[in-house]
C-alpha cells in the first residue's frame, strides 16, 4: 500500500497503474525513432506492404493539423514510385501538412515526384543523385532508380522508333559503354557513324516472327494437299 506521502511500498502481487496521461511529445519521439518497425519491411523488399503501414500510420496519427511524422509520408512516396503507383504518389504529397514542407527530405522528395511527372528521367536520377538522403531512405534510392530505368526501357522500346546514344544516356544515366551493351541485349540495330539506335520491340518482333513461322506451315500443307 502507498503511504500518504507517496514514498511508501507497493504491496506485493500489485502493480503500479499505468500513466493515465502518457506525454504525446515523447511518444511521437519515439515512434518517429524506430519508424514504426517499418525498416524491416523495406529491407525485405515488401514495398505495396509498406506504403500501407504508412497510410495507417498516417491515419493513426492525424490530428488537427495532420500527421506530423515526415517520413510516414517520404517513405510512402517513395514506396508508391517504386511500385508504379506515380498518381497516388502525387495525391499523396498533396495531403502533406503545411507544417512539413519545409524539410529538406520533403522537397527532396516531391523534386523526384515532379520530375517522374514531367518525364524529366535526367532530372530525376540528377534529384536522387544530389540529395543526401537519411537513414529510411538511402537503401531505397537504388531500388527506385533501377525500378524507373526498366520502365523507361519499356517505353522507349514501344514509343520510340529510333533514338540517340546520347539521349539514351541521358534519360537511363547510363555510360556510353552500358547504354551499347543494353542496345546489344535488346536486339536494337546501332548506326555508329551518327550514334543513333534502332529500336526494335521484342514482344512486336516475336509477334511477327511467330507469324511469318505460321503462314511458311501453311504453305507447305497447302503444298503437300
Amino acid at each position: 500500500k502507498r503511504g500518504k506521502g507517496g514514498g511508501g511500498e507497493i504491496r506485493s502481487g500489485t502493480t503500479p497503474d499505468p500513466d493515465p496521461d502518457p506525454d504525446p511529445a515523447r511518444a511521437r519521439s519515439e515512434m518517429e525513432g524506430d519508424y514504426g518497425g517499418l525498416p524491416r519491411t523495406l529491407a525485405e523488399g515488401k514495398f505495396t506492404e509498406a506504403a500501407k503501414a504508412c497510410e495507417q500510420m498516417e491515419l493513426e496519427t492525424d490530428g488537427e493539423e495532420g500527421c506530423q511524422l515526415v517520413w510516414v509520408y517520404t517513405a510512402q512516396i517513395v514506396c508508391y514510385l517504386i511500385t508504379g503507383r506515380l498518381n497516388e504518389a502525387r495525391f499523396c504529397w498533396k495531403r502533406v501538412p503545411q507544417s512539413l514542407l519545409g524539410d529538406t527530405e520533403m522537397q527532396a522528395v516531391q523534386k523526384v515526384v515532379q520530375t517522374l511527372w514531367e518525364k524529366d528521367y535526367a532530372g530525376f536520377h540528377k534529384s536522387i543523385a544530389d540529395h543526401p538522403w537519411g537513414e529510411l531512405l538511402l537503401p531505397l534510392m537504388p531500388t527506385l532508380a533501377d525500378e524507373t530505368r526498366s520502365r523507361v526501357q519499356k517505353i522507349v522500346s514501344k514509343a520510340y522508333t529510333t533514338i540517340s546514344v546520347e539521349t539514351l544516356m541521358s534519360m537511363l544515366a547510363y555510360s556510353h559503354e552500358k547504354v551499347l551493351q543494353l542496345a546489344s541485349e535488346n536486339a536494337w540495330e546501332l548506326d555508329t557513324d551518327k550514334q543513333m539506335i534502332r529500336v526494335v520491340d521484342a514482344a512486336a518482333s516475336s509477334d511477327s516472327s511467330t507469324r511469318r513461322r505460321g503462314l511458311e506451315q501453311l504453305f507447305r500443307y497447302s503444298q503437300s494437299v
